[in-house]
């Protein structure tokens, strides 16, 4: 038998219970951290539950009554037959934080918008059209692209869903980052 020194190297990596925890919160859908966090709520009763808070909810959007289920499916969704999309849109800013030229542009973009609600006119375009230098365009439609209903200003569909997928992977660190807080 011959005997010699042998130097092994061996790396792991473990993750900690509170990783594990968060990645499977991470990973869940809508539905799947709505029910979660009603169980938390329920089961730590230091947590501070309001029916009427700003939460996601899955059924925020969907009533699952049976009366008048074709009517209330669609009750949380804006109706634009009365005032129009553009007042839904200029009600959310305020006139005073815009000069008079910033707020005609905006409210001829709004104008522009296709019935899907895509802003398809590029940004020089505009620009040359509406006769304003084109960083005057951008921060107008950068605001106007950051309304409600999520995607509208958007180029076309890819860049609409990209853009509600952004919004939702920052709602959900923000989520990861409360829970990782709770003891």
């Amino acid at each position: 038998m011959n005997f010699s020194p042998k130097t092994t190297l061996v790396q792991t990596q473990t993750l900690s219970q509170t990783q594990l925890q968060s990645l499977k919160i991470l990973s869940l859908d809508n539905f799947e951290l709505n029910n979660f966090l009603q169980n938390e709520y329920i089961e730590n009763p230091l947590l501070d539950y309001n029916e009427n808070s700003n939460l996601p909810s899955w059924n925020q959007y969907v009533s699952y009554s049976s009366a008048k289920e074709d009517e209330d499916i669609y009750k949380e969704i804006p109706d634009f037959s009365e005032n129009g999309i553009k007042e839904f849109l200029l009600d959310q800013l305020n006139q005073r934080n815009f000069s008079d030229l910033q707020w005609t542009a905006m409210q001829t973009m709004i104008d522009c918008l296709d019935d899907c609600g895509y802003f398809k006119l590029s940004l020089k375009d505009f620009s040359q059209w509406f006769g304003i230098d084109i960083s005057t365009v951008k921060y107008c439609l950068d605001i106007l692209s950051s309304l409600e209903p999520l995607g509208i200003f958007s180029k076309d569909l890819p860049h609409c869903l990209l853009r509600n997928s952004y919004i939702l992977i920052i709602t959900m660190l923000d989520w990861y980052l409360f829970l990782s807080q709770l003891p």
